[in-house]
């Protein structure tokens, strides 16, 4: 029979590891629900936007303006985090991406509604374009960040005929 420092020793240590594991546990199922309510989050912000983006094409084709832009209400971060908004092309489709600026893999890709063969949708993300829009110059490309100050959506017609619709910011 072991004697009694033996087994409070044991009992000692084991219930050093059931704690230790317990706190690992609780602190990853509260990390991953942090996750969880981001990525909700992020979804809200992706919808908003493509709901924008689709009325923005909208009501572009019922009009026959040289371009226009409209204001975005988005937050400057969702759970403390920054995150960046990008249009993406899968084949014939376009999305939405809406993604943490520090953990990628929390992201959210929704679907842009109506497309038209008049419309394209801006997918450069490694280039930013300039134009003046009713006296004021709007940047624009494929990708915007949460913390950018004034974002649009801009709708221009372009030289083809075609309608061009992106992301961007007000620079005045």
């Amino acid at each position: 029979m072991p004697t009694p420092v033996y087994s409070h020793i044991l009992g000692t240590i084991a219930l050093i590891g059931i704690m230790t594991s317990t706190i690992l546990l609780y602190s990853s199922i509260l990390i991953y629900s942090k996750f969880i309510i981001t990525e909700t989050m992020l979804s809200e912000v992706a919808n908003y936007i493509a709901s924008e983006i689709t009325d923005v094409g909208v009501i572009y084709s019922l009009g026959s303006n040289v371009g226009f832009y409209r204001k975005l209400y988005i937050p400057k971060s969702v759970g403390g985090h920054g995150y960046a908004i990008e249009i993406v092309q899968e084949g014939d489709n376009y999305y939405l991406k809406v993604y943490l600026e520090t953990i990628k893999w929390v992201m959210v890709k929704v679907k842009i509604g109506a497309t038209s063969d008049d419309i394209i949708y801006n997918s450069d993300t490694s280039s930013v374009y300039e134009t003046e829009l009713l006296g004021r110059t709007i940047a624009y490309s494929g990708l915007i960040y949460s913390g950018i100050k004034n974002p649009v959506i801009i709708c221009i017609r372009k030289d083809n005929g075609k309608v061009l619709i992106s992301l961007g910011w007000v620079k005045d």
